[in-house]
Parts: structure tokens; C-alpha cells; sequence
């Protein structure tokens, strides 16, 4: 796909994925209970206090409560107000920020995206959502070697031969396609696990196990009229680093 050579190295186990959950605000968190608890009962109790320190009656401070209605509504709303819009900007914070803590730490993938950029391969990256909703989809959990690509050139590749089918929006069909054509030439259908990842003018095809054990997995490949899939490359990265690896 790319007229350089890389070497990103096999890896059989897969890399750890740390996921950072979402920070979520309570008002427990925020103080809000022991500010309330302490707010109202200092109102209630140390405005009585106030008056028959200052000698006023019982009577002149209900007056004063009843000529000065907007203040009392004021001290009683005001707080639960501020919490309020204080709890709401917090909310809409983490709600903001939440593609980016609830992103997965790979190590693995982050590797290989530095390895094909390093060679060239470019295009319209894929989003990390995107690939998530792509696994869901398929019910596969896909290489780390395979989701870099992605990041890379996800949408739409440059280093995807013409005539090839190998974007995003193409993959979910692509299975299908390859079964057809095996069937056509009586071969049997994929396994479960196979994802297949690129297909040339629809008659020939690549895929790799997604069976979650290696981040690099090795690639297959058939061409109709062939009597067998055949093992094309050791590894996904060498599939994307060998110059017109598509062209049959």
C-alpha cells in the first residue's frame, strides 16, 4: 500500500487497555449538603437572635419580614440557585470532555500510527467513536494494528489502490461480498471471527482474524477462481507497508 518498508515487530499478547472513567459531580462532592445544612438553621435561628439583641419585639421583626418579602424570598432561593447553576456548569463540563476521558490508552495502536505515518500512509482519519461503533457492528474486536490504520486514514485512504474498497463506510458490506464470491468459486464461507478489510473490484479480497489474541495479526487473501484462500503476509503491518500489496 505504500512503496517504504516497516517493521513494527509481532505482538501475540494484546496491549492493556486503561480506560479512564468519567468524573461525575455530585452535590455531596461539592459541599452543597453541609452548606445547606448549616445556611438554613443560621437564618432561621440567628435572625431571632438578632432582633432581641438589638431589642426589638417579636411583633417589629414580623413586620419587618412582611415589608421586606422579596429579601426573605431572596435568602431562602438564592443559595439552592447558585448550587444549582454551579452543579449545571460542572455537568456540562464533564459532559464536554467526555470523548476524551472515557478514550482508551493503547499503547499498542498509538505505536503503530506512529510507524505508518512514519512511511507515508495518510488520509481522512477515522474517529475513536467511529471505530467503536465499526467493533459493534461487526461483534469483532479488532487489532491494534488495524485500528491505527484507521486512525490514520479511516474515511478515506490515499494509499488504497483505485477500484478498492477498504473506507470505512464500505467495511460493514464487505463480508458479505466475500462470502458471495466464495461461494460462487464452492468454497466455504469465513469464520465468525474473520474481518475483511479490503476488497478489490469484487473479485478478490484480504482479511485477518479478529479473534482478539495478537495485535498484528497475519493477512489472508483469495482471488476467484483460485481453489483456496491463501496466507498473503505475516502480519496486518506488512500488508501496509508492501507497495501495491492489492494488486493481485
Amino acid at each position: 500500500m505504500n512503496g517504504s518498508h516497516c517493521d513494527v515487530g509481532a505482538s501475540p499478547t494484546r496491549a492493556k487497555i486503561i480506560v479512564m472513567p468519567r468524573k461525575r459531580t455530585s452535590l455531596r462532592e461539592m459541599g452543597a449538603y453541609r452548606f445547606l445544612a448549616l445556611y438554613y438553621p443560621s437564618v432561621i435561628v440567628g435572625y431571632p437572635l438578632m432582633v432581641l439583641l438589638l431589642g426589638h419585639s417579636v411583633a417589629d421583626a414580623w413586620e419587618f419580614l412582611q415589608a421586606h418579602r422579596g429579601l426573605v424570598v431572596g435568602l431562602v432561593i438564592l443559595p439552592i440557585a447558585f448550587i444549582a447553576v454551579h452543579w449545571f456548569m460542572q455537568r456540562r463540563t464533564h459532559l464536554v470532555r467526555a470523548d476524551e476521558e472515557v478514550q482508551p490508552k493503547n499503547d499498542a495502536v498509538d505505536r503503530f500510527v506512529d510507524q505508518f505515518r512514519a512511511i507515508g500512509i495518510d488520509g481522512e482519519p477515522a474517529s475513536a467513536r467511529e471505530i467503536e461503533q465499526l467493533e459493534e457492528l461487526m461483534h469483532l474486536s479488532l487489532p491494534a494494528s488495524y485500528k491505527a490504520y484507521l486512525r490514520i486514514a479511516g474515511r478515506e485512504s490515499t494509499s488504497c489502490l483505485l477500484g478498492s474498497n477498504c473506507a470505512l463506510r464500505h467495511l460493514p458490506e464487505l463480508r458479505a461480498a466475500a462470502d458471495a464470491l466464495l461461494g460462487e468459486n464452492g468454497l466455504q464461507p469465513l469464520s465468525a471471527n474473520a474481518f475483511v478489510f479490503l476488497m478489490h473490484q469484487g473479485y478478490q479480497f484480504f482479511f485477518f482474524e479478529a479473534d482478539g489474541y495478537s495485535d498484528d495479526p497475519p493477512v489472508f487473501y483469495y482471488l476467484e477462481c483460485e481453489p483456496a484462500i491463501v496466507r498473503r503476509f505475516e502480519r496486518f503491518s506488512d500488508f501496509v507497508c508492501t507497495p501495491d500489496s492489492a494488486a493481485g
